[in-house]
């Protein structure tokens, strides 16, 4: 079950991509105009269910998924990348999280998960107002799943083998 701060995250997330149509700027600037509209109560909300999202999204097959994607991925990388599947809504991420490999049917992939700031938003502008959101960031622990070796393509291939094929990891 979704609570409601999650439900007004992907309904935030849908407006976003509405107006946005994948280009950064405007997404950052868009989420940013949507928080603006909420009261703090909500913001609060949001921004935990975002961190939340951004949590559950660090996970070694999406990791693998943003390495194939992009010809290398290191930390920050992977923490952009996941606010871009974030970015991507509701039915894409949860897709993404269940079988990384359904990225490669995004024609333009590349281009819409390397969403730098777009992470920082919420955050940011629950500190601006003074709010003290709860927790502590994105990337909690170690990411979930099995590790992989970027040296062993031959298993990466195997791991996500649609994303190999269509980005020449063959």
């Amino acid at each position: 079950m979704t609570g409601s701060g999650e439900t007004l995250l992907w309904a935030i997330v849908d407006r976003v991509r509405a107006v946005a149509d994948g280009e950064l700027e405007a997404s950052v600037a868009a989420f940013r105009a949507e928080l603006q509209l909420l009261d703090d109560p909500a913001l609060l909300e949001v921004e935990a269910a975002f961190r939340g999202a951004m949590q559950r999204a660090y996970h070694y097959d999406l990791w693998a998924a943003a390495y194939l994607i992009h010809g290398g991925c290191g930390d920050d990388a992977f923490w952009d990348f996941r606010a871009g599947v974030i970015a991507l809504g509701q039915e894409v991420f949860e897709a993404a999280l269940a079988n990384p490999d359904v990225l490669a049917v995004i024609e333009d992939i590349e281009d819409r998960t390397l969403f730098e700031g777009f992470q920082y938003v919420p955050r940011k502008l629950a500190e601006a107002r003074g709010l003290t959101p709860a927790g502590s960031g994105h990337s909690s622990g170690t990411p979930g799943g099995t590790p992989w070796d970027d040296e062993d393509v031959a298993a990466l291939k195997a791991r996500l083998p649609r994303l190999a094929a269509r980005f020449d990891w063959l």
